[in-house]
């Protein structure tokens, strides 16, 4: 599991909200294994909502599924 924080302490900033990666696409740079995948790419990226990974959260496959799902104890 990642967890991502604020440089400056604060729990939201344009890329990290409250431990999380904001929505958006991201690039992912591990400099100890010489990896970088490409900017904007499709690898990593985040849609809050977005249950299917299609980009967009709209209320008939995102939402049911989304909500059968939201607030389960696993």
């Amino acid at each position: 599991m990642l967890t991502f924080s604020n440089a400056n302490g604060n729990a939201a900033s344009p890329g990290v909200e409250s431990g999380s990666l904001a929505d958006g696409r991201w690039q992912l740079a591990i400099p100890t294994l010489n990896y970088l995948n490409p900017l904007n790419g499709t690898c990593i990226r985040r849609l809050f909502g977005d249950f299917d990974g299609n980009g967009t959260v709209d209320g008939s496959a995102d939402f049911a599924a989304f909500g059968n799902r939201f607030g389960i104890t696993l």
